[in-house]
């Protein structure tokens, strides 16, 4: 029996609504063996009781001090000498290990959380991109699929008994407030403790606050007032209080020992960016791609940005701000390759939001036929970066 026409067009429409779903469908699936394959490693990793990175136990050292009473930054003797971070990682889990014992499953559960929050951000904002659209789930799963992808070229760092994990959970927290509650006091406030924490955990954050500043006085300037003051506060008071506490110390520890650094400026520009290129280059030809065809309709149009746009250049910005920190981290004497996660991680959140941006737009302009066109060159292509990770 031969098919009528009817179901033949009911047959070719579902054909086009489905089409636009396969490149994404490659893209989630190569992204989810990414985050099972991660998985399996924190869990054959995150108990064992010997340093997986030579300043493991070091790092235990210092919430072992926090446990005991004693001050992590003092003279050093033959006995201790801390570490150049600032102290909310050992604090907090030299705090937890009164209740559970300082252990290295305790220093790399507080990492692997830190770590989840950090996906659960880039997750929710890939999400709130893509609204109720179908795929915006797949997507957000591709954000965390490429974070995980990073592992092995950020050192294998993520459930380390290390403050960096802590640090991006806490910073990108802030961030993903300032995005998408900066109307709401409480919530601007919360992002201001989020990041004065962040640079208690690691200094670095200092860059994402000036971005933060910047941000809010764009998106809601009178905000700006409560934002300074609270950072100000849990961060400049903190280290006032403890450098006086220690005699000076504190501040000879966090600040004036890495003056004494040297910075390679071939890795601030160009060595770092075209790394981080190199080992994500899909990633970069999507963002690139969605600039291109972005400023392109703004020139023709000759509209700003709608509220919508302004999100996903917010997420943009942060890409490459942290690019630069990864690059300013990196260029640093000394330095190892965990510098180069802020890089990574911000731009796995972008390029997702571009390319689901990417393909609704295709859809709206010429409907799903060059939607799926777009979604499988899209997505085939951070499909294959995926798989050959």
């Amino acid at each position: 029996m031969s098919e009528s026409p009817s179901q033949s067009v009911s047959l070719w429409g579902k054909v086009r609504r489905v089409l636009p779903l396969i490149g994404v469908a490659l893209a989630a699936a190569a992204a989810l063996a990414h985050i099972g394959l991660l998985l399996r490693i924190f869990g054959g990793r995150i108990a064992y009781p010997y340093d997986l990175e030579w300043m493991e136990g070091g790092m235990l050292g210092h919430a072992l001090r926090v446990l005991e009473g004693q001050p992590i930054y003092a003279e050093p003797s033959v006995h201790f000498i801390s570490y150049l971070y600032t102290p909310f990682y050992p604090f907090a889990v030299g705090s937890l290990g009164k209740v559970f014992g300082v252990s290295y499953l305790l220093g790399r559960l507080v990492s692997v959380a830190g770590f989840v929050t950090a996906c659960t951000v880039a997750f929710s904002v890939v999400r709130r991109e893509g609204g109720q659209r179908r795929g915006a789930i797949a997507w957000g799963l591709v954000a965390v699929g490429l974070i995980a992808s990073s592992f092995p070229h950020t050192g294998a760092w993520y459930d380390l008994v290390r403050n960096d994990s802590l640090y991006l959970g806490l910073v990108s927290t802030a961030l993903f407030l300032l995005c998408y509650h900066h109307q709401s006091w409480w919530k601007v406030g919360l992002a201001g403790v989020l990041l004065g924490v962040g640079f208690l955990t690691k200094q670095t954050t200092s860059i994402f606050i000036l971005f933060a500043g910047a941000a809010t006085l764009l998106l809601a300037w009178r905000r700006l007032f409560l934002l300074v003051p609270v950072v100000g506060a849990v961060a400049g008071g903190t280290v006032l209080l403890l450098n006086r506490a220690t005699g000076g110390w504190f501040w000879r520890f966090i600040f004036e020992l890495h003056q004494g650094h040297d910075l390679y400026w071939e890795r601030v520009w160009p060595q770092t960016e075209l790394k981080l290129l190199k080992l994500f280059p899909a990633v970069g030809a999507v963002a690139g791609l969605w600039i291109v065809a972005t400023l392109g309709r703004w020139a023709v149009t000759r509209r700003l940005p709608a509220a919508d746009e302004r999100r996903r250049l917010y997420w943009l910005a942060l890409l490459f701000v942290g690019v630069a920190v990864s690059a300013i981290g990196f260029a640093t004497q000394w330095a190892v390759e965990n510098a180069y996660i802020p890089g990574f991680f911000f731009a796995s959140i972008f390029v997702a939001v571009a390319a689901d941006d990417l393909i609704r737009r295709a859809i709206a302009w010429r409907g799903p036929i060059l939607g799926g066109v777009v979604a499988l060159l899209v997505g085939g292509a951070l499909a294959t970066q995926l798989v050959s990770q």
